[in-house]
């Protein structure tokens, strides 16, 4: 049926009466609730009866799970991965890559029917050895876990959640992001999807599921927690496959974008700009932007502030949706705003010792109220001395001294 999971909420609100097991209601509820983002939704899709849809879910539908793993020396951290999965996965596939630490005997001496242990020799190649994984498994939805993580939370209801989906036959290029989390880390990836043949992964390094069809993404509220274990050697290696991606798909942003990523803090802006130069066009696309912010980091890193001002202008109108444009975004209204205020205060210390021979008779402002706006300029100019010591010197004229910064004292200031 060509309707749509998502939207039934909306209307599950409205008739809610309909649903005549209270457990479904719940249960459908819970489950809408879990989808993060409907970005993946086309426009204009054709919606059957949603009615008629929700009265056919039964949460006694069943439907089964491949969990998929690679590895390769997790002897420390497989257990745990695997007990975090133990009572929703209805078959556990594992391809060892060459382990030469107990990995494979700790895996053996479990002894769970659930789990088909298989070997495959590792050629640097992180799409290959997974899509190899995901064509053992036997089951409906395959799961695909690192061996380092942790499925969180929500587990009952996933289940649920594929027996709902599993209703709706659009979802046979859809791929369901998982939040994970590592240390400080925090970013959402594809990690459930229909064991369909149409579905593979692509790129050595950083590989990424797509779909023979146009790839849908959900985002779903599930967490899934790993380690941090990106040491130098990994990174040596994984930057020589980027390159290698680089040069299998030479117009694919992608690749490019994670490579500077990666090595944003070592490339010099020469080097980033020419990796991005045939990406730094007028674009929407995800990785296009994100390059385009990168490009703007480093320049704010290297101090370059004025050539930032002028390159992120370029992407002022595409980049709402990231978070990192939002910092950018305001670093470049205040460095506008501090360019503004510093031709301002040229022009203000022009005219400053020319005052005096302006009208003297009958003026309302005092020389005070020029001192303290001199004051004042220099404190947005980063003069901070300079300015304590006209201030000091005011004071020891004049108590009452003008202060031009709301809620903030003078007193405070030069206590700083």
């Amino acid at each position: 049926m060509k309707s749509n999971p998502i939207k039934f909420l909306n209307y599950l609100k409205k008739n809610i009466s309909t649903v005549h097991s209270e457990k479904v209601k719940q249960t459908i509820e819970e489950i809408v609730l879990l989808v993060d983002s409907d970005d993946w939704i086309d426009e204009g899709e054709v919606l059957l009866d949603e009615q008629e849809n929700i009265k056919s879910f039964s949460i006694d539908e069943s439907v089964t799970l491949s969990v998929v793993y690679i590895v390769k020396n997790e002897e420390n951290y497989i257990l745990n991965s695997l007990e975090s999965i133990d009572w929703i996965a209805d078959e556990i596939v594992i391809v060892d890559t060459g382990s030469t630490d107990r990995t494979v005997e700790i895996i053996q001496n479990l002894s769970d029917d659930r789990i088909k242990l298989s070997h495959f020799k590792w050629n640097n190649d992180f799409s290959e050895a997974r899509n190899f994984a995901i064509r053992q498994s036997k089951c409906d939805w395959i799961l695909v876990l690192d061996a380092d993580e942790l499925l969180m939370d929500k587990k009952t209801l996933l289940k649920d959640m594929l027996a709902y989906f599993a209703m709706f036959e659009n979802l046979q290029s859809t791929i369901f992001n998982l939040k994970i989390r590592r240390s400080k880390e925090t970013y959402r990836t594809g990690k459930i999807f229909k064991n369909v043949s149409s579905i593979s992964y692509k790129g050595k390094v950083h590989e990424v599921l797509t779909c023979e069809e146009k790839t849908k993404h959900i985002n779903l509220d599930i967490e899934v927690q790993g380690e941090n274990r990106v040491t130098t050697d990994k990174k040596e290696l994984y930057n020589s496959l980027l390159l290698e991606n680089i040069s299998m798909y030479p117009a694919e942003p992608r690749w490019v974008y994670l490579y500077l990523r990666d090595n944003l803090d070592t490339l010099s802006k020469e080097d980033i700009i020419d990796f991005s130069k045939h990406f730094l066009i007028d674009s929407t696309d995800y990785y296009i932007v994100r390059i385009k912010i990168l490009v703007c980091i480093k320049l704010i890193q290297i101090g370059h502030f004025e050539e930032f001002i002028e390159k992120f202008e370029e992407i002022e109108a595409d980049g709402i949706r990231f978070s990192d444009f939002v910092f950018l975004n305001f670093l470049y209204k205040l460095l506008k705003l501090q360019n503004e205020i510093s031709e301002i205060s040229i022009d203000y210390f022009t005219i400053f010792n020319k005052i005096s021979s302006f009208d003297c008779d009958d003026r309302i402002f005092s020389d005070k109220y020029f001192q303290s706006l001199l004051g004042t300029f220099l404190i947005y100019g980063g003069m901070f001395r300079k300015a304590t010591t006209v201030y000091k010197s005011m004071l020891e004229n004049d108590g009452d001294i003008p202060w031009y910064f709301t809620n903030s004292s003078l007193n405070d200031f030069l206590r700083h």
